[in-house]
């Protein structure tokens, strides 16, 4: 029977512990070096509204796209406003420059809010649930009713000289009518007058 030499199995292991020594030095200093690398990433800018202090409470906020909506019990401004106020809309865009674009007064002190398929639902004190399915510079909403079942193309135009440049908005056909259509693309500043049509073929 042959006997096997030990002395290169010793050597084979003295080069994988030294080996595994290296790498475990690499791993460690890998580690360390991330722990010391500053943070890739940053913190959104933060914002408010208004910038100038105030008094009261905001009740509740609900974020649908770029707009917070809020429900503010009071605040003094510059004006002196104070008292009920009811829904706050913010757009938050910028949030180093939030913007108040729209609101509603409600009748008594305003104690949350949801926005669902469009419309904003205020709870509104005493006076119960309001329901919100308009509101100027924020939303618009459309109702259309057509003939149920068949396909129709509802348009808008910022204008009525001719040629009346309309656009396309939503082609659908729905079982049941009417239809609702909330046209978030209603800002005074940008569009101070939006008409529309419905097209059936």
């Amino acid at each position: 029977m042959k006997t096997i030499p030990q002395l290169p199995l010793i050597r084979a292991l003295r080069l994988l512990g030294t080996f595994l020594a290296v790498l475990a030095a690499c791993f460690a200093a890998g580690l360390a070096a991330a722990h010391a690398a500053p943070p890739s990433v940053q913190p959104l800018l933060q914002g408010k509204w208004p910038a100038w202090p105030r008094v009261g409470s905001a009740n509740d906020v609900k974020v649908v796209g770029n707009y917070a909506y809020v429900t503010d019990y009071d605040y003094e401004s510059d004006d002196p406003v104070s008292g009920p106020r009811g829904l706050e809309v913010i757009d938050m865009r910028n949030p180093a420059n939030c913007v108040r674009v729209g609101g509603y007064v409600t009748n008594g002190f305003a104690w949350g809010v949801t926005v669902v398929a469009g419309r904003i639902y205020v709870a509104d004190d005493q006076a119960g649930l309001v329901v919100l399915p308009t509101l100027p510079n924020v939303q618009f909403t459309v109702r259309v009713d057509a003939t149920p079942g068949a396909p129709f193309t509802l348009e808008a135009a910022t204008n009525l000289n001719a040629p009346i440049p309309w656009t396309p908005l939503l082609t659908t056909n729905v079982p049941a009518m009417p239809f609702d259509y909330v046209d978030f693309d209603a800002r005074l500043s940008d569009k101070p007058h939006k008409f529309y049509r419905v097209r059936q073929p």
